[in-house]
């Protein structure tokens, strides 16, 4: 088991230096603006992989507090001229806090009573994006927001953006990642798994649900800001019902309780488009049918078919060790 984790970890970073050192020099500028839009998406994703993959919580809320973030950070680097990292951090604060009230409302509900309330969130969300011009522009959206920038340094290519935005998803993933393993958690899996088994070994059920409810929220307003300063422009049409399908689609296709299946299940259909686009007109239906399909076929999605694999070739590797201990005459210790 040891060796296995060494071996996981160093393919990890191998794969790391080479999204740094490697990918940057062999993708075209179009290719480079795709693959950025991929990490922005994976940050909102690790957000629904806390709700939903750890708590159980079915939720179309993301693209709500994604938009939150995304404004926030404008108004903050623009109309307040905060430096950008105390406005991207202002806008994962005002989506945690805006999760935080909602949240203390919606999860008062439970199943799917409480998921369509997120969907009437979203279409709420969307309409006062596209309607408040004063603080959002209405559909005009707001244009002009700076580039990243630490101290001197600003990112004002797509391969620098690029290389920004692969460090935010990197410390994300590594924060869910951790998270798994702490208190929370594993009261998050409990929750997920039964909410009066949890409730009798002492797990406060309502609290555990709205603190990840703000946790995905942070991620999602993360996620919002990251994608401000990439485009230097935000606007509602990017804050849609359908985008939030798509990224419970993205979490799912990939495994919603792996971390590295979202990020693959976000890479696929953030690419599909691309590999379809004589067919741009019937991506959606591709999405139903994929959807269908994977709910029947793969349920846990990539990650739990690699697992499932991967189990029954250590089953038959053992079995066929134990075959040949047996035929060679000795006794098993």
């Amino acid at each position: 088991m040891k060796k296995i984790r060494i071996l996981r970890g160093t393919l990890l970073v191998t794969l790391a230096l080479a999204a740094y050192l490697v990918l940057p020099n062999h993708l075209g500028k179009y290719m480079m603006t795709v693959m950025n839009s991929a990490l922005i998406y994976f940050v909102v994703c690790l957000g629904i992989q806390v709700i939903l993959g750890m708590g159980g919580m079915v939720s179309f809320a993301a693209i709500s507090f994604m938009g939150v973030g995304a404004y926030a950070t404008a108004i903050f680097s623009m109309r307040a001229g905060l430096p950008i990292l105390l406005s991207v951090a202002g806008a994962m604060v005002i989506s945690a806090l805006f999760a935080l009230l909602i949240g203390m409302v919606l999860l008062r509900l439970k199943g799917t009573f409480f998921t369509f309330s997120t969907v009437a969130l979203v279409q709420i969300t969307y309409s006062v994006f596209n309607n408040w011009r004063a603080v959002t522009g209405g559909p005009d959206g707001i244009a002009g927001v700076p580039n990243f920038s630490i101290g001197g340094l600003q990112a004002k290519t797509s391969d620098q953006n690029y290389l920004v935005l692969l460090t935010a998803a990197i410390l994300c993933a590594l924060v869910v990642v951790r998270l798994r393993k702490t208190n929370l958690g594993r009261a998050l899996s409990s929750v997920r798994d039964n909410e009066i088994a949890a409730q009798v070994m002492g797990v406060n059920v309502y609290k555990t649900k709205v603190t990840a409810f703000v946790i995905a929220a942070i991620f999602a307003g993360l996620g919002g800001a990251l994608m401000t300063h990439t485009n230097h422009f935000v606007g509602a049409s990017s804050f849609t019902f359908d985008q939030s399908t798509t990224f419970v689609i993205m979490a799912m296709l990939g495994g919603v309780t792996s971390t590295p299946g979202v990020f693959v299940g976000t890479l696929l259909i953030t690419m599909l488009p691309e590999w379809l686009k004589p067919l741009q007109e019937y991506i959606r239906l591709f999405y139903g049918l994929g959807v269908m399909l994977l709910m029947v076929f793969m349920p846990m999605g990539l990650a739990g078919l690699y697992r499932k694999i991967a189990g029954q070739v250590r089953e038959r590797l053992h079995l066929g060790y134990k075959t040949r201990i047996g035929a060679g005459g000795q006794a098993e210790v």
